[in-house]
């Protein structure tokens, strides 16, 4: 069992770091990322360790099995001014139960009460942030959600009800606020699953085996069933969660929601949340001086002897959650040893594939791109002791990811095909001077006049271990020039690739341009409409003189009795018509301000999601490249019309700009290639002619030795010795090097034919590849 001194603590704000580059790394945006760490690390600060960072491995197995959508946004559908529903997609429940609590908290402050049901969704951690989140806004609310099989119905020994819990909160004055979160079963499941990562027992009440028998194996509680609270009552609280959030909404139930440890399917979560206004029936500071007299009461209720004190719901967690933010927040060997694994694989191995793997015992890693300058580097969790953290602590910044940019693919591909060719050309040249020097072989690891791919720098004082690396074959000649070919075809086609993301790009920018058009379009129509209706002339016009009107019919009544019965009559029309004018005018105006609103929500609802993202082909500056650039850099709420019209045609034109620079690279690799082959094949039957001349001298040899003409052998020996110095290739040739490149392996035997090598010095050769590699814009080599 893991004890506090086996425990290391680390600060909330690295954890939250940590967690929003893991989310990050697996593709979530990083509003959405920052929203699911928040909720994560809230839950580790109120010691509800079991629906913490924790569950981040088991949300990223689902990512990755295909069965959690990170980039899923959930919509909502107003259905009656104080009920909505929420899709979520089957992306993150913490982002569907966000959008939904806060328009039930909208609802209520309109109406007095906010209803949401929330559909297609998944497990949203802890209920409390749910219920915190209302109390922020001084609102009581429910949280409901129904979740995978794991307790029998009263009687029964099968699985069929979830570990559903309920939750619901109340603010309070000067007082802790009321927060309750628990389960139907006597335990909650995660604790279950924390006990068997921890390897520790559970107590024999909690749950039964396959076989019916309690047990105190986590393992096996696990393949039984819990154990409900109360009997009757924890089953029946069970099939009530069921009913509210999962029948209701149109979600999964009766069994049927997927456990989030199991990445086989989707989950199809369903949640209910309700927000009350607390003033409805006395004002807000009257209910919370209730609150605070409801909290002395039940605190200072009498004690038994066993008990030190009395806490009320929710209380322990938030003491918990007060020394947590000072000492940090614990987690034992084997869950930090996870959540570095599940970084090691979601950030590392997407940037830097070939960055060393972290040391054991938990020590953090600092990684480096062997090319790269170390700005970007991913972030594991370091040793802090439990008993409390240094005064000073190292901090790195986070790394800039950008895993929603269409380029990064192609980036990333160019760089690969980089540092293949990068390792073409080292063996290309390490050959050409290795048959100019006369030297049999050299070294993979020897130093050389270009850059080898092997080659890493290590910075002083990094302290990693390195990949043991299978031995690498040395390329030869050939085998360099077959595949720079086709690492040029390769480069051709990864820029018709640019250019098709270049188009779709495009295209998507101007879609948004025509939406944001539309949107300052009608709000404008709707504006001069609204001030046309506030104009003077419209408001008393006709209503005044009708009822000027009416005022001197009822002067002639009152003057001319004889007529007052007709007078009346007309008197009772006037007043009638003038009424209507006024309802008609008031219905106008209200119509035209509703919809104002509802144009500008739309507005502000485009604005924090755009339809276009934010792009590294379209930053103009470092500052916008690294954060996202211009309209992206600000809060949603800090977006206007204007700044993403400004964005987005700066960005066009910028698109439009590199459209024509990879057409021009396009055109020169196709010519390079084409020049290269050329040179290759004259290079080939060059070679061809060599070795026949070889074969030719080495048959007169033969003749003559036959003969015993000594003249003879002395001058073809001596001329035959020379060809083949200068051709300088064994006999067996490396029948597939691009082949062995491509699968890893290249051959140690052949080393092409250079006769005319010996006219040409290393830095010749380094020479001339600059050249090339200058025409082909590719890059140099370092001399």
């Amino acid at each position: 069992m893991a004890t506090k001194a086996d425990k290391l603590c680390f600060p909330a704000s690295e954890v939250r770091r940590l967690a929003i580059d893991i989310l990050r790394g697996n593709g979530m945006p990083s509003e959405g990322a920052e929203v699911v760490a928040r909720c994560l690390v809230a839950a580790d600060l109120r010691g509800v360790d079991t629906h913490g960072c924790n569950r981040l491995p088991s949300y990223m197995e689902r990512i990755r099995q295909g069965v959690l959508d990170p980039k899923a946004t959930p919509t909502l559908d107003q259905v009656t001014p104080v009920v909505a529903q929420v899709d979520g997609h089957n992306g993150f429940g913490f982002l569907a139960a966000s959008l939904g609590m806060d328009k039930a908290i909208e609802m209520a402050g309109t109406y007095g009460i906010g209803m949401v049901s929330i559909k297609h969704s998944n497990h949203f951690g802890m209920s409390a942030w749910i219920v915190q989140r209302a109390i922020d806004s001084n609102m009581m609310s429910l949280v409901f959600t129904n979740s995978s099989p794991a307790l029998p119905a009263f009687g029964g020994r099968s699985k069929v009800l979830g570990v559903s819990p309920l939750a619901c909160g109340a603010p309070a004055g000067t007082t802790r606020p009321f927060i309750l979160d628990m389960a139907p079963s006597i335990a909650a499941r995660g604790k279950i699953y924390k006990a068997k990562r921890r390897g520790e027992k559970i107590p024999l009440d909690w749950a039964l085996d396959a076989d019916g028998n309690p047990t105190d194996d986590p393992s096996k509680a696990l393949e039984g069933v819990m154990l409900p609270m109360g009997g009757p009552k924890g089953s029946a609280l069970a099939i009530m969660m069921d009913v509210f959030s999962g029948v209701l909404s149109g979600s999964a139930f009766a069994g049927h929601v997927t456990n989030p440890y199991d990445p086989s399917k989707p989950a199809d979560v369903g949640h209910f949340l309700v927000a009350i206004k607390p003033d409805l029936f006395l004002s807000l500071d009257e209910f919370k001086a209730r609150m605070d007299y409801l909290y002395q009461r039940v605190v200072g209720s009498q004690k038994r002897p066993d008990v030190d004190r009395i806490y009320f719901p929710g209380e322990m967690e938030q003491i918990t959650q007060d020394r947590r933010e000072r000492e940090g927040i614990p987690y034992a060997e084997a869950e930090v040893t996870a959540l570095n694994e599940e970084a090691r694989k979601s950030i590392i191995e997407r940037i830097f594939p070939h960055s060393p793997r972290p040391r054991s015992r938990l020590q953090s890693s600092l990684y480096d791109d062997a090319g790269a300058a170390s700005a970007s580097r991913p972030i594991a969790l370091r040793d802090y002791e439990d008993r409390g953290l240094p005064a000073t602590k190292p901090t790195l910044p986070a790394p800039t990811l950008h895993h929603e940019d269409a380029f990064l693919p192609v980036e990333r591909a160019a760089k690969a095909l980089q540092r293949n060719i990068q390792a073409f050309l080292d063996a290309q040249s390490e050959r050409l001077a290795t048959h100019a020097g006369g030297e049999d072989d050299v070294c993979p690891n020897r130093s050389t006049a270009t850059a080898t791919a092997t080659a890493s720098r290590r910075p002083a004082g990094l302290k990693t271990i390195p990949i043991r690396q299978p031995r690498q074959k040395k390329i030869s000649l050939r085998g360099s020039r077959r595949g720079l070919a086709r690492a040029m075809d390769e480069l051709v086609q990864l820029k018709e690739l640019e250019l098709r993301i270049i188009d779709r790009e495009s295209r998507g920018r101007e879609r948004a341009l025509q939406q944001t058009q539309a949107f300052a379009g009608k709000k404008a129509s709707l504006e001069a409409e609204i001030l046309a209706m506030n104009s003077e002339d419209n408001k008393t016009a006709a209503p005044q003189s009708l009822r000027a009107e009416a005022d001197r019919v009822d002067a002639e009544i009152r003057e001319l009795e004889k007529r007052v019965m007709e007078l009346r009559t007309r008197h009772a029309h006037l007043i009638d018509q003038a009424q209507q004018v006024e309802n008609a005018l008031d219905s106008k105006l209200s119509s035209y301000t509703s919809s104002l609103a509802l144009v500008e929500k739309d507005i502000r609802q485009f604005l924090r999601t755009p339809p276009v993202p934010s792009s590294l082909a379209c930053a103009d500056d470092a500052s916008t490249s690294a954060g996202g650039g211009g309209m992206y850099a600000l809060q949603p709420d800090r977006r206007t019309l204007d700044m993403a019209q400004e964005q987005w045609v700066r960005e066009q034109s910028q698109l439009a700009q590199r459209n024509a620079e990879v057409e021009d690279e396009r055109g020169a690799l196709e010519e390079g290639a084409r020049l290269w082959r050329d040179t290759v094949q004259k290079i080939g039957d060059y070679e061809d002619e060599l070795d026949a001349l070889v074969a030719h001298v080495s048959s007169a040899l033969a003749t003559a030795e036959g003969r015993g003409w000594n003249l003879l052998i002395c001058c073809l020996g001596a001329e035959l010795e020379a060809l083949q110095q200068a051709q300088g290739a064994d006999d067996d040739a490396d029948p597939g090097p691009v082949a062995d490149l491509l699968n890893g392996t290249t051959s140690d035997t052949g080393t092409g034919v250079a006769a005319a090598s010996r006219r040409f010095k290393a830095s010749s050769s380094n020479e001339s590849l600059q050249d090339t590699l200058r025409a082909f814009d590719v890059g140099t080599v370092s001399k």
